[in-house]
């Protein structure tokens, strides 16, 4: 039953015209999480984890784009950095596509800042990142899976179709990788490859086509296939 004064969601991607968002399916399993498979879903997964509602693991359970007309907010902030794991269903290979993103801040990816929860490193599997960043202001840490990793993480069998173009404000933007942008700790790639051509003639240091900067770790069964351009940047690299 519903009144006259209660809206009944119809949701399109998990997305309702009032601007709700569809609720994920909690995932009781160990590890427990939340189960997304549309947008909708994964926007409100986000809203969750960032404002400390609820910090659980993201379980991908089909392919997901992201309406073009919405903005990305990466999963986990400086106050509320994400500390768990992403995985699918099944094992499955889903694809997640952000569409076209401005990126005006720094920390931004898929996850924009990975930090330290006390349980060991985090891991990420099983997903291809699909969308284009346009980057247009003096940014630092940028990757399509990782902006800024200050935790150890393990990334296995997962690939970047993400192309990232710097404009003219982005003068001096710094760490800006395919894959991960900037770790500071441990960080282990497996099975992973970057097909995202990477236009950034104007970053002033740290470019790499999987990694911008790492401190520790190994990179194993890992690729490039796509153009790295950026003429101007100590520290530059194909990896």
């Amino acid at each position: 039953f519903v009144s006259a004064n209660e809206h009944s969601h119809a949701y399109d991607n998990g997305i309702c015209e009032c601007g709700a968002f569809e609720e994920p399916e909690y995932f009781q399993h160990i590890p427990s999480g939340w189960i997304v498979e549309n947008a909708g879903q994964l926007l409100s997964y986000v809203n969750k984890y960032n404002s400390g509602e609820s910090k659980n693991n993201l379980y991908i359970r089909a392919d997901i784009t992201l309406p073009s007309d919405y903005k990305w907010v990466p999963i986990g902030t400086t106050e509320h950095p994400f500390v768990r794991n992403i995985y699918t269903i099944n094992d499955v290979e889903y694809k997640i596509d952000l569409s076209d993103q401005e990126v005006n801040s720094s920390n931004y990816g898929l996850i924009g800042v990975l930090g330290d929860g006390g349980e060991g490193k985090s891991l990420i599997e099983n997903i291809s990142i699909y969308g284009n960043f346009t980057i247009l202001a003096s940014v630092d840490s940028v990757g399509a899976f990782v902006g800024n990793a200050y935790n150890a993480l393990n990334i296995v069998n997962s690939t970047s179709y993400v192309n990232m173009t710097m404009l003219e404000n982005g003068l001096g933007s710094k760490n800006i990788g395919g894959v991960v942008g900037k770790s500071t700790k441990e960080i282990e790639l497996n099975k992973v490859a970057n097909f995202g051509k990477l236009s950034l003639n104007g970053a002033y240091e740290g470019v790499g086509g999987i990694v911008g900067v790492m401190n520790a770790g190994s990179l194993n069964n890992v690729i490039n296939y796509a153009s790295v351009e950026a003429s101007n940047a100590k520290y530059l690299g194909g990896l």
